[in-house]
């Protein structure tokens, strides 16, 4: 459901296009047999490696087909990285399509390689879709003090009710 075969796809699309940007992908799902050489591919990263990661990175990439709240989303919105997101579920919710990323359809690997086309190739258009994406992290973003006042409120409104 994350769309993984569609990512791939698209990145054959792209990558001759783009020969200086590199797709790095974070997964142990049962796809991981459709990476090609030119894939960087880690089973799972520890949160520091997930941060250094999305630091070195122009864009984030989440073609998922279903997703609640994208949290790995919000994650790269707050370190300021452009997003390319599949338009269904809750993936909308977080990405403004043209503003701080893209929404693509999750099936289309030709639509989805000329976004990440488009985004890597221009830096300038990766970095303002960044620093919205920068906004829309701090918008969704909490202190854990925030997360446990919030919970707080929220077990006292229902033993209230």
């Amino acid at each position: 459901y994350k769309a993984f075969d569609t990512l791939i796809a698209a990145w054959k699309l792209a990558a001759p296009r783009v020969p200086e940007a590199a797709l790095h992908v974070v997964s142990d799902g049962s796809l991981r047999d459709l990476l090609t050489p030119d894939v960087e591919w880690s089973p799972r990263l520890t949160a520091e490696e997930v941060a250094d990661a999305m630091d070195r990175s122009w864009v984030f990439c989440l073609p998922s087909r279903s997703e609640g709240l994208p949290r790995v989303a919000l994650e790269a919105a707050a370190r300021g990285r452009a997003i390319i997101g599949g338009n269904r579920a809750g993936i909308p919710d977080v990405v403004e399509d043209g503003v701080n990323g893209y929404l693509v359809d999750p099936d289309d690997a030709a639509a989805l390689a000329e976004l990440l086309v488009r985004v890597l190739s221009d830096r300038a258009l990766a970095e303002r879709l960044g620093a919205a994406a920068r906004r829309t992290g701090e918008e969704w973003g909490v202190t854990p003090a925030q997360y446990a006042a919030k919970v707080e409120a929220l077990v006292r409104q229902t033993l209230d009710a």
